[in-house]
């Protein structure tokens, strides 16, 4: 849901109460920013009517578009015209500053839910099963003695990344690499000619290899010779087991290019560095969602709920990812993004570098972004910090905030 307010204190304070509802909180200051939420799928606000920029009778105008959002005002005092400006324009309810502010938050949200059909209050939360942490445990101990094997990474993959260490590298070796796999070849083929990079701007479509390296460039291959190797490295034959590992690929995908987009807004070198970020952040997911489904047809029962697999996957994931960035020896860099970015203590660690911090926020800021999608597949949301924090860690200018904002609908198409 978004609190909009530009009040700093109100926010804190309006945060840790629908955080006790089980409600994961962002923050609009600016009606441009409500909106923008709006559009990119939230569908729950509270709106705090005495900051001037939602009081305006154009924002009155901007609530009745935005009319697939239960938005619930809240001020100091109820004035009668404001009332009915906001009730004219679809606000659910009013609740009134210092109030029992929490009973009538709650109630407000119970009436939102009702109109829009949807549950955001009280959300249940897997309770820890003994036998699904018995299960991690024994997922641990086999890998340690070589029972489970670790995915390794595919040699295309290896290969272009010590290539592509030397930044002046020709698009002559990529391609000797690349033309080895037919079916990845066609797939960069085809991705240079599509509207991402010009092709309906060029008057011949290209046909072969090194025409694609070229157009797309090195770094661009690599990210989608990456995402392909990783994808074809999951396969399930489990109906449940697929449809949950298809919701954390999108979401995978998204996150990656939701970053590269926060780099290119940034004018960052590394806009393609930050897609791998994003992809590669969350990979312990895959991996252990691929464990528990080679545990269940092994035992050709369900061993455990689904919710208490996705319990675990969402607690252990960032330590199995570390141990596969460190297998697949994808740098110390990527490894700590892995094991810390649910982490609160690393945001403020003075002893990561000015870059390790940029990359954590990046990240961040690209799962925040990504989550209005609406693909999130645990119960409760971890940690991360907020889209605020992130802006100013970045420095994002209110520009740059809006391009982004206009991109997402974009991405998640």
């Amino acid at each position: 849901m978004v609190i909009a307010t530009d009040n700093d204190t109100d926010f804190e304070r309006l945060k840790a109460l629908v955080t006790e509802f089980g409600i994961k909180p962002v923050r609009a200051k600016r009606m441009a920013e409500l909106c923008a939420f709006g559009d990119a799928g939230v569908e729950l606000a509270l709106v705090d009517l005495t900051t001037s920029d939602f009081s305006q009778d154009a924002a009155f105008e901007e609530f009745e578009r935005l009319v697939k959002l239960g938005w619930v005002a809240r001020g100091a005092v109820t004035d009668a015209e404001i009332v009915k400006k906001a009730m004219r324009s679809h606000c659910v309810d009013w609740v009134v500053e210092g109030e029992d502010e929490a009973g009538a938050l709650k109630s407000a949200f119970l009436r939102v839910e009702r109109r829009l059909k949807k549950n955001f209050v009280s959300r249940a939360e897997v309770e820890e099963s003994p036998r699904a942490r018995a299960l991690v445990k024994e997922i641990a101990k086999r890998i340690r003695e070589g029972n489970i094997d670790l995915p390794e990474i595919p040699q295309v993959v290896v290969q272009l990344n010590q290539l592509l260490g030397d930044p002046e590298v020709s698009a002559d070796k990529v391609v000797a690499i690349v033309e080895k796999d037919p079916s990845l070849a066609a797939r960069i083929v085809a991705t240079a000619n599509a509207a991402t990079y010009g092709g309906q701007s060029w008057t011949k479509k290209i046909t072969d290899l090194s025409n694609a390296v070229t157009r797309m460039g090195n770094m661009a291959v690599r990210n989608l010779v990456q995402t392909e190797a990783l994808k074809n490295m999951f396969q399930f034959r489990s109906p449940a087991f697929k449809a949950i590992f298809d919701k954390m690929w999108q979401t995978h995908v998204l996150v990656a290019k939701v970053a590269r987009e926060i780099a290119n807004e940034r004018q960052k070198e590394n806009a393609d560095e930050a897609y791998l970020w994003g992809l590669l952040h969350n990979i312990g997911e895959l991996f252990l969602l691929r464990v528990f489904g080679e545990f269940f047809q092994r035992h050709k029962n369900q061993i455990l709920s689904m919710d208490e697999v996705l319990s675990m996957v969402r607690e252990w994931h960032p330590v199995f990812g570390a141990g596969l960035i460190k297998k697949w020896e994808l740098g110390a860099d990527l490894e700590l993004l892995a094991k810390v970015h649910h982490t609160p203590s690393a945001y403020t660690d003075e002893s990561l570098t000015d870059d390790q911090k940029e990359i954590l926020y990046t990240v961040a800021l690209a799962n925040q972004l990504s989550s209005y999608s609406g693909k999130s597949y645990y119960a409760k949301a971890m940690f991360l910090p907020g889209i605020q924090e992130c802006y100013e860690a970045l420095s994002l200018s209110n520009e740059m905030k809006d391009n982004l904002r206009e991109k997402l609908p974009e991405l998640l198409a």
